[in-house]
């Protein structure tokens, strides 16, 4: 199942990507177009929402699930959707305009566009890159030719561009994903975050950024506002999905995100919470309280232990070698679950990046006691002494060429948004990669107007849910006696839960030691062990697969060959490396 779109300046190329289609997924609904403009040949999964339109002027697509800004009374796509390109289109192609896209759409999405008595064409993204573009070139009999999509493993296939870039792969070790704008393989780049790329009157292709995360001069707001702020986006979001669908999901943790969802939709019949456990968990049990409190049905939909190691390859091959899959919590059970039985599904997930600053180094101030501070340390160059000294010194060249770019827009706070500005640089794509091509998925939190604040705000009032908490705290107090996955209780600031997460802390500590000592095989952590997964790994042979491929012999110290690496990776990190290995042996 896919839900993509593949353009070439070349009218010949629609054969060559339905044929690599077609490898991938079983019976696509495919629409094909060519002319003397190029090929064009978009995929789409059941269930979800996109937008195909040709007439003798103009072929679009529109694909992902956004909001259409001009007007409030439509969610689902439609007439709207299809008058704002056009009217956009228009500005662009005949008045040469740079085109604002948060004043048409806002939310997640691609769109490519062509015009086609000019063989002009533009491809825009979204704020952050939530769905990425991929792109290429080369010269074949004299004549150039341009190539995208948005699936990198058949645009390298089309393209003959399956090179793997050894410097990405030596990024991966270190950072899990390569550096913005590079990919994991070498001549295959992605197009900016919000951003226009266009091919105008036979002109090189340019780009054109139409909004960039500035880092404000002065504060002239408080926590108190932006949390109001916050809390009409969701609101409005909400309301929204509420007049528009009949049939509607929350994905429902332990965690506080979704737990705001779940309070916000109280009480409403069209509406049901799934929970997704290898057991009945934890997890499972205070989601599980949630939806009773919320009066909210609830579905616990459970996975097998070895979930993630049956993940690698599937989710390769339908998200591409460039999304790896460690956050894909969906595939195989969205078919399993009959998940499209829902119009949308709503999910969290990305407040944890722009509002609770997921990706800034913390520390606590005492160990175990739950009150974070930013450790600056954090901020530092990885190394790792499994990499060869010249891969870690281009890799880092590379990261500081892409934080120099961030420094100009964000003088004081650009590494605090290295992993945001794209959204690529956070392994957490894959979330989106993944869901996207499964169902209708849609996240208030990654509304254009939650990404201008998460801009603007102090990295320090996300920390420690300071704003969150701002915004949501009523939220909280309907469950106030539920605790949070981890223990500590949303609805209370992070010097009131000091204690409580101090002997949760101690007690979790006991419970591995006598695990360790009495060789308990219970996992009282969210991931499994590293050394079970290692001995999975071997009795699987999917090591053996690893240490057949010479990419990491070429990348790696000879005394670290991967079996050092491995061993004391952690389980992420070594179900990343698998994925690698297993994806370069099969190119």
């Amino acid at each position: 199942m896919l839900n993509d779109f593949f353009f070439s300046t070349s009218p010949n190329r629609c054969d060559e990507w339905v044929q690599a289609v077609r490898r991938r997924t079983d019976d696509p609904d495919l629409r094909i177009c060519s002319g003397t403009w190029g090929a064009f040949v978009s995929v789409h999964g059941a269930g979800t929402q996109y937008i195909v339109r040709e007439n003798e002027d103009y072929l679009f697509m529109l694909l992902g699930h956004p909001l259409c800004t001009v007007s409030k009374t439509t969610f689902a796509f439609g007439d709207i959707e299809e008058k704002a390109i056009l009217a956009a289109l228009e500005v662009h192609f005949t008045e040469g305009q740079a085109i604002d896209w948060t004043r048409y759409f806002n939310g997640i999405f691609a769109i490519i566009a062509i015009r086609k008595k000019s063989n002009d064409f533009l491809l825009a993204t979204d704020t952050l890159s939530f769905v990425q573009i991929y792109y290429t070139s080369r010269t074949v009999a004299g004549e150039h030719e341009f190539l995208c999509g948005t699936h990198l493993d058949i645009l390298a296939e089309v393209s003959d561009r399956r090179v793997v870039d050894k410097l990405s792969v030596a990024e991966c070790i270190l950072y899990l994903k390569p550096t913005f704008p590079y990919t994991l393989l070498e001549y295959v780049r992605s197009v900016p975050p919000a951003s226009t790329f266009t091919q105008f009157h036979g002109q090189p292709t340019r780009s054109e950024y139409y909004w960039m995360p500035w880092e404000p001069e002065r504060i002239d707001f408080s926590l108190e506002d932006a949390g109001g702020w916050v809390r009409q986006v969701v609101e409005d979001s909400l309301d929204t999905v509420c007049d528009e669908y009949r049939s509607i999901a929350i994905l429902l943790s332990g965690g506080g995100d979704s737990r705001i969802f779940a309070g916000m939709l109280a009480d409403k019949k069209n509406v049901e919470a799934v929970t997704f456990s290898e057991s009945c968990s934890r997890e499972c049990m205070l989601a599980q309280k949630i939806a009773s409190r919320s009066n909210l049905r609830h579905v616990c939909c459970f996975r097998n232990e070895d979930y993630y190691f049956n993940l690698i390859d599937p989710c390769t091959q339908m998200c591409g070698f460039d999304n790896f899959y460690i956050h894909a919590h969906m595939l195989h059970l969205a078919d399993k679950y009959d998940f499209n039985r829902n119009d949308v599904v709503l999910s969290g997930l990305w407040a944890d990046l722009l509002l609770k600053g997921a990706q800034v180094p913390v520390k606590n101030v005492l160990p175990g006691c739950g009150v974070q501070k930013i450790d600056k340390h954090g901020y530092e160059l990885l190394t790792c002494d499994a990499v060869k000294k010249g891969y870690q010194e281009e890799a880092h060249a590379r990261r500081q060429r892409h934080n120099q770019m961030l420094k100009k827009i964000r003088p004081n706070s650009y590494k605090d948004f290295e992993e945001v500005f794209p959204y690529s640089m956070s392994d957490t794509l894959s979330c989106v990669s993944v869901n996207r091509r499964l169902f209708n998925a849609y996240d208030p939190f990654a509304d254009f107007r939650i990404i201008d604040i998460s801009s603007k705000v102090p990295v320090e009032w996300k920390i420690n849910w300071k704003l969150q908490r701002a915004a949501f705290q009523d939220i909280f107090e309907k469950f106030k006696d539920i605790p949070h996955s981890s223990g500590s209780q949303c609805s209370k600031g992070s010097l009131q839960n000091a204690p409580r997460c101090l002997v949760l802390a101690t007690k979790k500590k006991a419970q591995r030691y006598l695990s360790r000592i009495m060789h308990c095989t219970r996992n009282y952590d969210a991931w499994p062990k590293t050394a079970a997964m290692y001995k999975q790994a071997m009795a699987r042979n999917m090591y053996s697969n690893v240490v057949g491929a010479g990419i990491f012999r070429d990348i790696l110290e000879e005394v670290s060959y991967p079996k050092q690496l491995f061993k004391k990776a952690t389980p992420k990190h070594m179900l990343f490396l698998l994925q690698i290995g297993r994806r370069v042996q099969a190119l």
